[in-house]
């Protein structure tokens, strides 16, 4: 099974997950935080727009921490602010909002460059089996992941 040509990761928690999967910069659960907010519906449910405003947001957000080699395991300890503080540190000058500009853009780039050799997130298919597969928030369908896609690209302004 895979979403294109890419093996999921060894879990399934809902929705989100896949949404990380097909949109995914690297198409890999340490792209943003699906799997983290499948498991947060299960507490508090949270409106569609709202999940993938927030799983975009991450997204960007992961371009700047992976670019400077945090560990993502860490990552709730370095908010904007703590990298802003650390990089002034070392004499450098990114407030928090330049940093996240800096996700946005780094992005971009990326999808970018992978639509140059080909990608285009229209073109992966969920396996159909999925479908089939009760997570801990119901069944995957197919109207939704269309309408995560959509709202994804435009949100992150991929499209």
């Amino acid at each position: 099974m895979h979403y294109g040509k890419l093996e999921p990761a060894g879990y399934l928690t809902g929705e989100n997950a896949i949404m990380t999967w097909i949109a995914g910069i690297r198409h890999s659960h340490l792209d943003d935080h699906g799997y983290s907010l499948d498991q947060k519906l299960l507490l508090e449910d949270a409106a569609l727009e709202e999940q993938v405003k927030k799983q975009v947001e991450e997204a960007q957000w992961r371009m700047v921490l992976n670019s400077l080699i945090l560990c993502l395991f860490a990552r709730g300890v370095y908010d904007s602010s703590t990298i802003s503080k650390g990089l002034e540190a070392l004499g450098l000058d990114w407030s928090p909002n330049r940093l996240k500009e800096l996700g946005a853009a780094t992005l971009k780039a990326k999808y970018a460059w992978k639509k140059k050799c080909g990608f285009d997130p229209h073109d992966i298919a969920i396996p159909e089996k999925m479908f089939r597969v009760r997570t801990s928030n119901g069944l995957i369908d197919r109207e939704r992941m269309k309408k995560r896609l959509e709202l994804f690209l435009r949100y992150a302004g991929l499209e």
